[in-house]
């Protein structure tokens, strides 16, 4: 089973003092807008505090997962005489489709369930894995997680030439807390792009991702 998330993500943004990140208060808001056509805007949403994090970071979720696809996020200050940022600009990298298959140009799809000691590697590969589809500086990560292996994350250098996740033979096992040996494995890949920050902040990104995950069932 496959699923596929859109998001944006802002953070560190207009510290209220030089070291400090901001946490918007006293009518703060920060509000993303899909921008539908150089004269269209569509609709303006409120981004929401990620709570899964101790730093200040701000989500927002839409439909739709078009490479290309532009956004604005504006920070709204309530009170007078305070800097406001309208002119942050984010677009969607290209929208991945992950196949689980042990041959990568032929794609002939792999055995689930399937052995993490396999003699026979075993791949994660995504459609599309190259350029024009991906822009020099987006970033593509890796997140392989389940209760009986130690979890694995890093990156993957597409501009180099990377273009598979091999599962066999790489992951370490590690006890479970029900002693089981097999359990199943999540596997998630996030291509970002950075995109272009307001000037009148003092600092921080602001980040357009298109994540995909599998899932997929192993065995020692």
């Amino acid at each position: 089973m496959t699923r596929k998330t859109t998001n944006l993500t802002a953070s560190s943004a207009l510290p209220r003092r030089p070291t400090s990140d901001v946490r918007l208060t006293d009518g703060d808001r920060l509000f993303a807008k899909r921008l539908e056509s150089e004269t269209v805007e569509g609709l303006s949403r409120q981004m929401r505090k990620d709570e899964s994090v101790a730093r200040p970071r701000y989500l927002r979720s839409f439909e739709g997962n078009e490479e290309g696809t532009e956004y604005r996020i504006s920070f709204s200050r309530k009170r007078d005489g305070l800097k406001k940022a309208t002119e942050t600009y984010a677009t969607l990298p290209a929208a991945l489709a992950l196949d689980w298959v042990s041959d990568p140009e032929m794609l002939t799809p792999a055995p689930n369930p399937f052995s993490r000691s396999s003699s026979t590697p075993y791949y994660v590969v995504w459609d599309p894995f190259e350029a024009p589809d991906l822009k020099p500086g987006d970033e593509l990560q890796y997140n392989v997680s389940g209760s009986c292996i130690r979890t694995a994350r890093g990156s993957l250098d597409w501009e180099a030439g990377d273009d598979v996740l091999e599962l066999t033979g790489s992951l370490s096992s590690v006890s479970s807390s029900d002693g089981r040996a097999s359990c199943p494995l999540l596997v998630q890949l996030t291509l970002s792009r950075t995109g272009s920050l307001d000037s009148r902040y003092r600092g921080g990104r602001v980040i357009a991702r298109q994540v995909r995950e599998i899932e997929l069932d192993s065995v020692p």
